[in-house]
C-alpha cells in the first residue's frame, strides 16, 4: 500500500477502520502528507471507533499537509447497541486505476487486532470497478447512505 500511495499522481483515497499510532501510522501519514504536499488530492476516511487510539498530532498533521481527513460513523450514545454495524474495510484508491483491499489495520500490533488472520495480505487490482468504490467512499464521507451503511443500518 505504501508503494502505491508513493506512486500517486492525481488522487489518492484512503479508508479504513483501524488506523493506530506507532510506527506504522506514522510511516502511512508520511507517505499521504508528502503526496499531498506534492499537489496529489489526498483523501482519508476513518472510522471514528476503529481510529479511536490515533494521537490527534496525527489527524492534525495530515490536515495541516492538504490530506482531507474525515472520520465518520461516530459512536453516540443512541447506537451503543450497533457499536459492531461498521464495515471493518480497508481500501486504497491511487489515480481512479490502481485498487488495494484487504489486510489488516494500520497498526503496529495486527496480532491484537486480528488473531491469526493477521498476516492476510492485500489484494489489488487495476480494474474499472475502483471507479464506483471511490465514489461509494465519497458518498459516505458526505453522509449520504451508501449500500452498504444502510443495509446494516435495519
Amino acid at each position: 500500500m505504501l508503494a502505491a500511495i508513493r506512486d500517486a499522481q492525481k488522487s489518492t483515497t484512503f479508508e479504513t477502520y483501524i488506523y493506530w499510532s506507532g510506527d506504522i501510522g506514522k510511516k502511512f501519514s508520511e507517505e499521504l502528507c508528502e503526496r499531498a504536499k506534492a499537489g496529489v488530492k489526498v483523501n482519508v476516511l476513518l472510522d471514528a471507533v476503529g481510529t479511536g487510539k490515533i494521537e490527534t498530532k496525527c489527524l492534525d498533521d495530515l490536515k495541516a499537509a492538504g490530506v482531507e481527513v474525515e472520520r465518520y460513523h461516530p459512536l453516540r450514545w443512541y447506537s451503543v447497541a450497533r457499536i459492531n454495524n461498521r464495515t471493518h474495510r480497508k481500501l486504497l484508491v491511487v489515480d481512479g486505476r490502481v485498487g488495494l483491499t484487504g489486510g489488516v489495520g494500520i497498526s503496529d500490533r495486527p496480532r491484537a487486532i486480528q488473531g491469526p488472520l493477521a498476516r492476510f495480505p492485500s489484494i489489488g487490482s487495476k480494474a474499472p470497478l475502483w471507479h464506483l468504490r471511490r465514489r461509494l467512499c465519497r458518498r459516505a464521507s458526505e453522509g449520504e447512505s451508501t449500500p452498504t451503511s444502510s443495509s446494516r443500518a435495519r
